[in-house]
Formats: C-alpha cells, structure tokens, sequence
C-alpha cells in the first residue's frame, strides 16, 4: 500500500515550490513525470516511491484543476509565410513565460510537439467544420476522437474553441443557428471519454456582441437569440465566455473619445466615473469587461466568468500603430490583470490571450492585420516583450 507524504514532506514541497504560481508548478511537475517516464529500464518499482507519488499527486492535481488558472497565453496563427517549425515556437513561447497557447485549429504535428511541454492548449474547430458538427453527434465525436484523445493528456489541451467570432455580421446567418447546437455535440462527444470537466468548450465572440457598452453598468448585448442559449451552455458547463477586444480599434476610430492613455492603461485619473456605480475607470479594457459582466447579468446569467480570447496592438500599418504603444500596452496590461480584476469585480481575474506570436504576413486584409505579432516568421523579435519582466509570478 502507498503510503501518503509525512508532513515534513509536505512542508518541504510547499517550500520548495515557493513562488511559483499554480501554472508553473503543473508545468514543472509535467515536464518531470515526462522525464521520468522516459527513461529506460526505469518502472515506477525501481525509483524511490514517495517521490513518484508525490509527483503523480501534483500531476494529478494540475490535472483536474488546470482549467481557468491559465492567466496568460498568446494566440498562435499560422497565416505566414515560412513560419518558424513547432520546436522553434515552443522555445519562443517559454523565453516568453507564457502559461498557455491559443491555436485557430487542430493541427496534429503542432499537437504532437506540444506534447510534455505543460503549456496549456486551446485548440480550435474551423468555421467550416461547424455546420456539420452542429447537426451530427458522430460528426463531433469523430473530431473528438481524431483531434483530442490522441494528444490529451501529454499535451495539455483546456479549451476546444468552436468557431471564431461567429455572430459577427459575416457569418451569423450562416453559421449562427449552429454554434451552440455544435458545442453541445463536442461537450457530449468529451463526456462520453470523462473529460467535460478537463476540457472546456468556448466559442469566442467580437466584442461588437456588445451593443450598449458604456457606462458599464448599462452593458447590453445584441444577437440575443443565439448569444443567450451559448451563456446558459457556458453556465451549465462552468466554462468561460471568451470576447475578442482591441483597444487599439476603439482608438483608432475615435482618438478624442478614446484617448491613448486611457487606451493604453496609463491614465493616472479616471477616464470617467459610472453615474449608476460611483466606479470609477481609468482604461477601456475594465469598461468593456464589466460592461460584459453586466450585459450576462441582466439577462440572468450571474455565474460565468470571462477571458479575453484576443488582444493586442499593432506596430505597422496604420495610425496609432507602433512597437512603443504596444510594449507599453502589454506591459500595462499584464500588470493590470496580476495585480485584481476590474472595478465591479476585483477579485475576479481576467485571464488574457495575447494576439499575436507572429507576424501574419499571408493574410490577405489591410496591412495593419499583418502586423501584430511579437515576431517576424523568421522568429526575430518585431519588438521587445519578457513576460516575467512585467510580472514574475504569471
């Protein structure tokens, strides 16, 4: 019978493990058991057993927990030119101290090399996979069992993403009808492998989904008929309501009302006050997020938190684009979601997807889209960021 750690063996793990945050202390513990279990003509019998069960108790624990506590990731798009392998971004992604990485699909050799890495995985089904999955169960359960059960758990994967933005203007008549019927299919088909509690499924939605927007207090959303049935699924399946939001546009588009201080986190005064509240705001991005949470509870949903799917700011191709705004708009940005959440709910966190890795230099839109990356496709830095140089405890 294994025997359970002493507690002096536990002192000596929380002692040894502070500091770390609860994202570093899984990835450690993976990359270890990975270790381990790699060596040859090693079995669990010839090492010393309460180090195994220690580590297998804290892989466990990441496990069951690990949805939600990744507070940082970066969006991975692979719309470039000559992109750098898996193995190259992998080293990126860690020089960087990123909890987590968002990928805009499935792609099995990127699932492969994530693999041992502890980073966490979003992994995405394309808008034209949708239709299908929301109409057929076996369809859903066939891309479960192709793109989650050989990866899961070596890689890492919290999130599937079912479609991208799908209420926007584009695509909502096609594709709307079955977004949540879709999510329900993939929650199903992981459910019917015990994973609905390990792997979460989101669909993110543009910011736009918010017609009403300020003051906060009186955030309001459009597309009701679909965007209320995929509240109440997030609801039911304690999942989080994943919004795309870039500052950078709201500036762009109105410099006067949405000065670059405020857009930028560097306002020392409040922008504004909430005359139905008395919070007070010093950045767009609080606004636009307790704007979200008040537009959920007016339509009932009290119990769904949000994470910002997408943000970021471009260095080129366009007015207010520069690498020196957008260091300083990540640098303000990790601080602000390390230090609380936002001024209705301070000790609700936001965690945050920055867009993006990469320079995006296929992408056939105006040349500010191919501009947002932390890295050419060549992996040079397209502007200085070190996540732990803001923050050390991401």
């Amino acid at each position: 019978m294994r025997r359970r750690p002493s507690p002096w063996e536990s002192k000596r793990i929380a002692a040894n493990t502070n500091g770390l945050s609860s994202s570093r202390w899984r990835r450690l513990a993976l990359s270890e058991l990975c270790r381990f279990m790699s060596r040859k003509n090693s079995t669990p019998l010839e090492a010393d057993a309460t180090s195994i069960l220690l580590l297998l108790l804290i892989f466990s624990a990441s496990v069951s927990d690990s949805v939600g506590e990744d507070l940082l990731g970066v969006c991975y798009g692979e719309l470039g030119y000559d992109l750098p392998p898996i193995s190259t971004t992998i080293k990126l992604l860690k020089e960087l101290h990123a909890d987590a990485v968002r990928l805009y699909d499935a792609n099995p050799s990127v699932l492969t090399g994530l693999r041992g890495t502890g980073l966490g995985v979003i992994i995405s089904m394309l808008d034209s996979e949708l239709k299908d999955v929301g109409q057929n169960p076996s369809t859903a359960d066939s891309w479960v069992k192709k793109y989650v059960s050989p990866f899961y758990p070596s890689t890492r994967i919290t999130y599937v993403v079912v479609g991208n933005e799908i209420l926007s203007p584009d695509t909502v008549d096609e594709f709307g009808p079955y977004l949540v019927p879709a999510m329900w299919n993939v929650y199903y088909a992981l459910a019917d492998r015990g994973l609905q509690d390990h792997i979460k499924v989101v669909a993110p939605l543009s910011g736009d989904i918010l017609g009403t927007s300020w003051p906060p207090s009186e955030g309001a959303f459009i597309q009701l008929n679909y965007v209320y049935p995929l509240l109440q699924f997030l609801e039911y399946t304690k999942s989080k309501f994943f919004i795309n939001f870039h500052p950078y546009y709201a500036h762009r588009m109105n410099p006067v009302q949405v000065p670059l201080d405020y857009a930028v986190f560097s306002k020392t005064e409040p922008e504004f006050v909430d005359r139905y509240t008395g919070l007070p705001y010093y950045n767009l991005f609080d606004a636009m997020i307790d704007a979200t949470y008040s537009a959920m509870v007016d339509i009932g949903i009290n119990k769904v938190g949000v994470a910002v799917g997408e943000t970021g700011w471009p260095t080129a191709g366009g007015y207010g684009a520069s690498a020196r705004t957008v260091q300083l708009y990540i640098r303000n940005l990790i601080q602000h979601i390390q230090r609380a959440g936002t001024p209705n709910r301070p000790k609700e966190r936001v965690p945050v997807f920055l867009f993006s890795l990469y320079n995006e230099n296929e992408k056939i839109v105006a040349e500010t889209e191919r501009n947002w990356g932390m890295f050419h496709p060549n992996a040079t830095k397209v502007y200085d960021v070190d996540f732990d140089t803001v923050n050390s405890d991401l």
